[in-house]
């Protein structure tokens, strides 16, 4: 639109383009100083999202300013904000792309049978307390929305995990529960295949010591004494609440290197069963889920089920901002699985 600085004569422009019948759509660009020209142009990009919902057509806003002034646009504004002119352009022909080749109608969730209750008091408490859910609390989550867990005791001292070691049997896994320790192998805070007493004594300690070493903030809740899992295939499962998106789900190959791996598959909500089940099979490591040599394959609807069970769980809630459940490990086909580790903020 060259030198001309008027955003009312911008949102006319917008809009008389947006009219027009051979119009599907607008890539908007944007610049601006965002010391002398920063109120207009922050009240122009909500009337440009008027628009486009009023004519139902996309407008791909993409602005050029200081990074500052980005950053502040993408922490206060929810439409998309672009900043390389290539971006909007590419987002365009996905979302003709995925228009036209997506089934027009959205998959119906199917529904679970559990009661809410026990987890809406658990929400509330923690919400009421300013914090996110402990691992204990976490782990009752999934149990009571149906996802299978590996049976586990909150032991607050030395004694206490001893004793929940020995109604357990041993072996045993131990993990610190502290609300300010996200992941807690970084810190030394989980200890796997502990064999005995004396062996679950030295461990406690050792893990104490490490996590007062390298997260002294933190309060420690206690330890989880969870029963050893046997083996299987390990995803991490998620659902988060996405600002522009609403709620959307994630799987991908689990395990402590799954932020280097990066396999994940994303879908938007609402899923089915056959969207799980695609989820699964778009990974890049899928394949060690089938059947191999002789080996069989990995029970992918209990994964599936899973992951339908969080997608419903943060529709029901959301005030969850995201859970993760890594791992979830998969044993043979038909036999299940069981959600390890959980984590859930709020």
């Amino acid at each position: 639109l060259g030198d001309l600085f008027e955003p009312e004569v911008y949102l006319r422009i917008v809009e008389e383009t947006l009219k027009e019948d051979g119009i599907d759509g607008i890539v908007f660009l944007h610049t601006y100083h965002p010391k002398t020209e920063v109120v207009r142009s922050r009240d122009l990009l909500p009337a440009i999202e008027r628009l486009s919902s009023q004519y139902d057509k996309p407008v791909a806003i993409c602005i050029s300013t200081e990074e500052s002034e980005i950053s502040h646009l993408r922490k206060h504004y929810t439409y998309p904000i672009f900043t390389n002119p290539e971006d909007p352009i590419r987002a365009l022909s996905l979302s003709y792309c995925y228009d036209y080749s997506a089934p027009k109608k959205a998959p119906a969730p199917p529904s679970f049978d559990w009661d809410p209750g026990p987890i809406r008091e658990v929400v509330d408490k923690a919400r009421a307390e300013g914090r996110d859910l402990f691992l204990d609390e976490a782990l009752g989550v999934l149990a009571a929305c149906g996802i299978p867990i590996v049976p586990g005791t909150l032991a607050r001292s030395l004694d206490e995990a001893v004793a929940a070691a020995d109604e357990a049997g041993y072996p045993v896994a131990i993990k610190v529960v502290s609300a300010e320790i996200s992941h807690k192998s970084d810190v030394g805070g989980v200890r796997i295949d502990v064999r005995s007493p004396a062996e679950l004594e030295t461990a406690y300690r050792e893990m104490m010591t490490r996590v007062e070493e390298g997260s002294p903030e933190a309060a420690v809740r206690g330890i989880m004494v969870q029963t050893m899992a046997r083996r299987g295939r390990d995803l991490i499962l998620g659902a988060r609440q996405n600002r522009e998106f609403g709620p959307i789900v994630l799987v991908g190959i689990g395990g402590i290197f799954v932020e280097i791996f990066r396999d994940v598959s994303i879908r938007v909500d609402p899923i089915d069963r056959d969207d799980a089940l695609q989820m699964l099979e778009e990974l890049k490591g899928s394949s060690i889920l089938h059947p191999v040599r002789g080996i069989k394959g990995s029970d992918l609807d209990a994964a599936a089920g899973a992951l339908l069970r969080l997608a419903h769980l943060v529709r029901e809630f959301p005030e969850i901002r995201e859970i993760d459940i890594n791992p979830m490990r998969l044993f043979f086909e038909g036999e299940g699985g069981l959600a390890l580790d959980a984590r859930i903020v709020l």
